[in-house]
């Protein structure tokens, strides 16, 4: 990671941070035979105060799984999450203060929303779990905030409404609503455009940029969308099997992007600016249904997790998995940049 991007974005203390996590599963193989899926290999990320990182990949890249495990919803088989540079303690009364600070946005605003209740219980049952505002007319004050900061206005009238009543849109406004209301420290946006007509993701992704500003945010952004990427997030780590396999500020990594799978990515997304005309992704971007061939975290191959369908392989790939390494102040996990002195059995004709 760029420290000096990352230090002027918020400071020196990481506000949220990864420490060589992994997440392993049991399941079973293509022929039924129980088998080890690791989901996350050894990732590390660390996250600033008013800074958005964008956590890029395909299905199957474990960008979710990455998202699950900063919100506890997976404890990791390996590392640890900390909070403000502390171990993240994992009891009851850890996680309820936890959660108070870190905030989950689903993808699914239709899902993720009680269809039987109005807003002001929505949302004020979050506040009532996670602040100290207990009375009828604190509870109130927080929601219709909350409405307000996400242009939910006149906040009165939207707190009565259903979600039914609602849009696609003005629910995962309502879904940010109930995360601002905790007045937390980092949100995890995971795929929060993903289910909203092309129409309408540029104001969400505008609404997410401004709050970062206004209420001095830090943010994580999942997406399989690099050009959503480019346009929202100040970093991008790319993953790929597991494992980020490059990082870097996102103008310089779209400027020059070494990973040949990072380029792959940017091959195949639109010019952001497009998102300045109407919001959509455009054509040829890759998303859920139009991806190219997502790996399958459950072979554990020994070398590149990339090689099969990188056009620059070399020998070397297929035998050893290349680390994460500091490139330029950038970090990228591939063969061709690590210098000669790095590559093992250089002597022995591997190209």
């Amino acid at each position: 990671m760029n420290e000096s991007a990352a230090g002027a974005a918020g400071g020196d203390q990481p506000v949220l941070e990864a420490v060589g996590v992994s997440q392993h599963f049991t399941g079973k193989s293509s022929t039924g035979h129980r088998t080890k899926i690791k989901a996350v290999r050894n990732v590390s990320l660390r996250l600033f105060r008013r800074q958005i990182i964008a956590i890029v990949g395909e299905s199957g890249s474990g960008k979710t799984t990455l998202a699950r495990l900063f919100s506890l919803l997976h404890q990791p088989t390996e590392g640890e999450i900390r909070f403000q540079g502390v171990p993240v303690d994992r009891s009851r009364r850890g996680r309820s203060a936890y959660y108070a600070e870190v905030q989950l946005i689903f993808q699914d605003p239709f899902g993720s929303l009680n269809q039987l209740k109005p807003l002001r219980h929505i949302i004020g049952r979050a506040v009532r779990l996670h602040t100290e505002a207990r009375s009828r007319s604190a509870v109130r004050e927080r929601v219709h905030e909350a409405l307000e900061k996400v242009s939910l206005t006149p906040a009165e009238d939207y707190a009565e409404r259903y979600p039914s009543d609602l849009s696609g849109g003005q629910r995962q406004r309502v879904a940010i609503a109930r995360a601002l209301s905790m007045n937390p420290a980092v949100l995890l946006a995971d795929e929060p455009t993903s289910m909203l007509d092309a129409s309408i993701r540029l104001d969400v992704l505008n609404l997410l940029r401004d709050l970062r500003d206004q209420e001095s945010l830090a943010m994580l952004y999942i997406t399989h969308d690099i050009a959503s990427a480019r346009y929202l997030s100040d970093l991008i780590a790319v993953m790929y099997g597991g494992e980020i396999v490059e990082q870097a500020p996102t103008e310089e990594l779209v400027a020059a992007p070494l990973h040949p799978y990072t380029r792959l990515l940017l091959e195949s997304a639109p010019n952001p600016e497009h998102y300045k005309d109407n919001g959509a992704a455009g054509a040829g971007s890759l998303d859920d249904e139009d991806e190219a061939e997502p790996v399958d975290v459950a072979v554990d191959l020994p070398g590149c997790r990339f090689a099969a369908r990188c056009p620059q392989a070399m020998n070397l790939c297929a035998d050893r998995n290349p680390p994460l390494v500091d490139v330029g102040g950038r970090s990228v996990a591939c063969w061709l940049h690590l210098t000669d002195d790095a590559r093992p059995n250089r002597h022995e004709g591997v190209p």
